[in-house]
């Protein structure tokens, strides 16, 4: 994407006939982060109406962890078939009412997404936990703690829901890591 105009081209000619771009969403407006990705499917039926949430991570269907924004797609997920978040690089694959904002609104807004995520994570109200040093004992802790809202979706309640299947191949995962660093401690071990 282009600084210098709103489609990414270089294109500069013409440029004061174009109306000017609104540098905000109104306040409160949540958008998922998947639409600044380029893996995305911003594709439309025949009569132009918006298909199904999907991406190449996520074929069928984006699950609600990572619509909600309750989910961190940068890391994986284990359904994501090996895929994760990658910024757009090109306006076209952005849904069409973001082009009344300008490449420095939507940079801005895609850095807030990230940084609200970032701090929720470490907070563990968005998943996978972001914990120091990818200490995978506390991940397995904050992960049993988000057990604690899973025993049911509140409505009423802005609080994350967390399918217990996702908690659990999570900490499977990090179970793994830990078997994983272990083996190869004992095996340098027993090289010396």
């Amino acid at each position: 994407m282009d600084a210098n105009t709103s489609d990414g081209s270089r294109d500069n000619e013409n440029r004061a006939d174009q109306p000017k771009k609104k540098t905000f969403l109104p306040p409160g407006y949540v958008i998922m982060i998947c639409k600044f990705c380029k893996h995305f499917n911003n594709a439309k039926d025949e009569t132009g109406s918006r298909k199904s949430s999907n991406c190449n991570a996520f074929p069928e269907y984006i699950p609600s962890e990572i619509s909600a924004n309750n989910f961190d797609h940068r890391m994986p997920h284990p359904d994501d078939n090996g895929i994760q978040f990658a910024l757009f690089e090109t306006r076209e694959t952005t849904p069409e009412y973001f082009d009344a904002l300008s490449d420095d609104a939507l940079k801005e807004w895609v850095l807030g997404i990230f940084d609200h995520l970032d701090r929720s994570r470490r907070l563990g109200l968005v998943l996978p936990p972001l914990v120091e040093d990818d200490n995978d004992e506390a991940i397995i802790e904050q992960l049993e703690r988000a057990r604690e809202y899973s025993v049911y979706p509140l409505p009423y309640i802005h609080a994350p829901y967390f399918p217990p299947s996702l908690i659990d191949k999570l900490i499977q995962q990090a179970r793994e890591r830990i078997a994983t660093k272990s083996n190869q401690m004992g095996k340098s071990n027993d090289q010396r």
